[in-house]
């Protein structure tokens, strides 16, 4: 139990820190390029977040009821199958989000007026800020809330060297800003798969079983 106060104020710099650190990139990027460039970034940040929102059915937060149950019940077993149900679920969602968004026949995002140049970084974004809230609850409800605010922090701090690199080696354009952006999704989600998979592999059976049951009863929460 006493790690719980220790866990939410992790989980509360885990929020706040990261927000401030994206607003200074974003406005050290707008004192060396322009507001149009600046508004492009905020489009596609917005676009990726409403369809992350949609293709993740809120199924990080009925795992986080069945994982706080199983955590207190002690069943590891039950807490790694779930984790793994989830996130093959929300992969599967978020990759078939995707491909109707950027299909051959209508480009959905034309909508919005993102073009099919920007396919890599808005697919990177609506991918990782679903797995990001997936691991950010397996990892919470564990009582490893430090790792999530390791994981937010370094992807925060991953965006300035891109940034000098592409303002000293290429050029800071719509593009450019929006990859360094990006590149946060990739870093922090590299570092909490780490953090997820070290933990769970520290629970003996396999991960797996009972998957399609498992989002059944997800999916009930």
């Amino acid at each position: 139990m006493n790690k719980i106060p220790a866990n939410i104020i992790q989980l509360f710099l885990a929020d706040i820190l990261p927000a401030f650190l994206t607003y200074f990139f974003l406005i050290i990027s707008s004192n060396y390029t322009n507001l149009d460039i600046i508004g492009i970034t905020g489009v596609l940040i917005s676009t990726s977040l409403i369809f992350s929102s949609i293709s993740n059915f809120e199924m990080g937060v009925g795992m986080k009821r069945y994982l706080g149950k199983y955590s207190n019940e002690n069943n590891w077993l039950a807490y790694k199958q779930t984790t793994f149900a989830t996130l093959f679920f929300i992969s599967l969602t978020s990759l078939i989000t995707i491909l109707l968004l950027w299909n051959p026949f209508y480009n959905l995002t034309a909508m919005f007026g993102i073009e099919s140049k920007f396919f890599i970084i808005v697919s990177i974004m609506i991918f990782g800020a679903n797995i990001q809230h997936v691991l950010r609850g397996v990892l919470t409800s564990y009582l490893k809330s430090k790792a999530v605010l390791i994981a937010t922090l370094v992807g925060s701090f991953s965006r300035f060297p891109l940034l000098v690199f592409y303002f000293y080696f290429d050029e800071l354009n719509e593009i450019n800003i929006s990859w360094a952006y990006s590149i946060f999704y990739v870093t922090s989600s590299i570092i909490l798969i780490i953090f997820v998979v070290y933990c769970l592999n520290k629970i003996k059976g396999s991960a797996i079983i009972d998957c399609i049951k498992n989002i059944k009863i997800i999916f009930k929460a």
